[in-house]
Order: C-alpha cells, then structure tokens, then sequence
C-alpha cells in the first residue's frame, strides 16, 4: 500500500463520514422544526392568541 493510495482512503472515510453527519443532523434538524411548528400550530388553534387593549 503506498502512502498516496492510504491517503486518498483516509480522506474518502472522512468526507463520507462528514457528509453523513451534515445530512443526519440537517434531517433532524428539519422533522423536528416542523414538529414544533406543528404543535405551535394546534396550538394557536385551540387557544387563540390574547388581544391586547390598545
């Protein structure tokens, strides 16, 4: 195995390994947004926001 070739492997894991990470957590990052804007959502709707006198 020459240095180049365990290199290039080394820096092939590195960038799957990352990329992986980044589509995971911008995945859950993107349910779990959407599942707070959904309970917000129900919410609002069963108990409408108070008007203030002005």
């Amino acid at each position: 195995m020459s240095i180049g070739l365990l290199a290039a492997i080394m820096a092939a894991l590195l960038f799957i390994t990352v990329l992986a990470a980044l589509w995971r957590c911008s995945h859950s990052y993107r349910m779990r947004y959407r599942r707070c804007a959904a309970q917000r959502q129900r919410a609002t709707l069963c108990r409408p926001p108070l008007r203030r006198h002005g």
